[in-house]
């Protein structure tokens, strides 16, 4: 299995708390990741963390011809939003060519945390081609997606990759195209609608992954701790 994650300088810090959490585990895993605008500390202590195998170090500046800032009136330091998640199914994709020998993948934002084995999902994806949680016509939460590696998975990534960079990039782009992806092809892949347990943002001990996402987590710095307290008890 392979986990693909994306992430910029300002969210290295999850990296110790998600790493640690899928080698307790899915220790078997591989991390993947592309890695923005790290410094060089970061850089070098990359490799120390458990589970990764590759990293794509890259520079990126906010671009205001192609998108919109995500600061504006927010102040979260987190301009280059846009430019990153329009690009998931892209991550998804350039880790299925390098890892060709491998069948199932995830990806999810770096600020969660893997809390229970994903051994149901991975029985279940067997006869899927892509898993995701379903929200509406116009939305799919794109903080945690699985796929094998078939034709039709990476058909739907590509076309989704295509329709998410097509134009500006804005708010919730990624997951209105891949909503609306889905619904154009939902004939012709097999689609697993997967429940909140692999995207929680109320911190069950019932879920799979947890997501801080949503602000009932606190903080950035409150959801770091809360991280950290809850690995001790793994």
């Amino acid at each position: 299995m392979v986990i693909v994650f994306f992430f910029d300088n300002k969210y290295f810090h999850f990296i110790e708390p998600l790493t640690k959490s899928i080698s307790l585990q899915e220790p078997d895993a591989k991390i993947y990741c592309h890695a923005f605008n790290l410094t060089k500390e970061q850089k070098d202590a990359l490799y120390n963390y458990p589970c990764v195998d590759t990293v794509i170090h890259e520079k990126i500046e906010f671009d205001p011809n192609v998108a919109d800032n995500y600061n504006k009136g927010l102040n979260r330091g987190q301009p280059l939003r846009f430019q990153l998640t329009c690009r998931r199914g892209g991550y998804l994709l350039d880790a299925m060519k390098l890892y060709d020998e491998e069948e199932f993948f995830i990806t999810a934002d770096v600020d969660t945390l893997m809390i229970k084995p994903l051994t149901e999902l991975k029985e279940q994806m067997k006869n899927y081609d892509v898993g995701f949680v379903y929200v509406s016509e116009t939305k799919v939460a794109s903080g945690f997606i699985a796929a094998r590696s078939t034709d039709n998975a990476k058909r739907y990534l590509k076309t989704w990759y295509d329709t998410a960079m097509d134009g500006r990039l804005f708010l919730c782009k990624d997951q209105k195209t891949m909503a609306s992806t889905y619904e154009n092809m939902k004939e012709e892949v097999n689609f697993l609608m997967l429940d909140r347990r692999y995207l929680d943002h109320a911190c069950s001990d019932d879920s799979v992954m947890w997501s801080g996402h949503k602000s009932a987590f606190g903080t950035k710095d409150e959801k770091y701790q809360k991280y950290l307290d809850k690995l001790k008890k793994m």
